[in-house]
């Protein structure tokens, strides 16, 4: 995904684009030095999307995925799936 998303960031000006026509979701750590959560809820605050959550994560960093693996996925169950509609094993 490097090869196809790192290009087209690197193009992309955050600052003037802040229309999407997808869903946005941030995960933010409290303990994040890289990207602090202040800066990244200022992000949010600032774009427009069909649907949008910021997640504030305690006790995770930069890396929250790895960090606070069952917070993250609680979040995802709870928020992210539901906008998705009917999962496939619900198909049946």
């Amino acid at each position: 995904s490097v090869k196809a998303l790192l290009p087209a960031m690197a193009a992309t000006d955050f600052d003037a684009d802040t229309v999407f026509r997808t869903p946005v979701f941030i995960f933010a750590g409290q303990d994040d030095r890289t990207t602090p959560a202040s800066e990244a809820k200022a992000y949010f605050d600032h774009i427009h999307a069909p649907a949008k959550r910021f997640f504030s994560i305690d006790h995770a960093a930069h890396y929250v995925v790895n960090e606070a693996p069952g917070v993250v996925l609680m979040d995802l169950v709870q928020h992210v799936l539901p906008l998705a509609g009917p999962v496939a094993s619900d198909r049946r």
